[in-house]
């Protein structure tokens, strides 16, 4: 019985060239499938996708709650290496390094990094969790990821001025929470430049709304200013 016309032969035939053996290919109507089965592939695609990112935002928050507490044991580390080098008596700077030495050591080991690296993330930890707390406060909630959280620290860490350095976080940190690492660092620099043009008025100096924080690092250490870290730090580093 002859085929229909339109359609294509889906059984055996031999290859006039070479003799072998064949399938003939599916007719187009067959590989395109009907409107209903690819409406229905499509719904099962987009409800996969949306699964997937859920899941992704879950392991991203979930991942910026970690980050805050490795950036504050790092800050507990530093103050504590500071309130050690307090009581040495001895007038060489190297003694008196020691303690930050030992414990960036330790952490080093157990982490797989270089003493200096260490000492680097101690002393940024430190400062992220004495002079931008709400920032950290967000990154503890997953509403921020750490990349944020450190374009506040580089942006923000050099305002001296404390009413001026709570509006830039308070400004900030609300934009990051719902843009990308670059647009908030765009952001936060030109916010920056527009600060030290003219002075901040009252709505710029919005007061900090979230409590203090309850570690033991927020109770100790945070009384210096970030000059003498810096000056400290300098010194530190220019010891081999």
């Amino acid at each position: 019985m002859s085929e229909p016309p339109g359609t294509l032969d889906t059984s055996t035939t031999e290859c006039p060239r070479c003799r072998c053996s064949r399938r003939a290919a599916k007719s187009t109507a067959d590989l395109r499938g009907t409107p209903v089965d690819d409406r229905e592939r499509q719904l099962k695609e987009n409800a996969l996708v949306d699964a997937i990112a859920d899941d992704c935002a879950s392991i991203r928050a979930a991942i910026a709650v970690e980050e805050s507490r490795l950036v504050r044991r790092l800050a507990d580390a530093w103050a504590l290496a500071e309130e050690q080098s307090s009581r040495s008596a001895s007038a060489d700077s190297r003694r008196r390094d020691m303690p930050l030495r030992c414990i960036a050591s330790q952490i080093g080991v157990e982490t797989h990094l270089h003493d200096r690296t260490v000492q680097t993330k101690m002393y940024d930890a430190w400062r992220l969790v004495c002079y931008f707390g709400d920032t950290v406060a967000a990154l503890e909630t997953g509403r921020i990821s750490k990349a944020h959280a450190d374009v506040i620290l580089e942006m923000g860490g050099r305002l001296e001025d404390a009413q001026v350095r709570a509006a830039f976080e308070s400004v900030v940190l609300e934009w990051a929470a719902a843009e990308t690492v670059g647009r908030t660092r765009a952001y936060a620099r030109s916010w920056r430049r527009s600060s030290t043009r003219a002075p901040c008025s009252n709505a710029m100096l919005r007061p900090r709304t979230s409590a203090p924080s309850q570690s033991w690092i927020s109770r100790t250490g945070c009384r210096r200013s970030s000059l003498s870290c810096r000056r400290s730090m300098r010194t530190r580093w220019s010891i081999d």
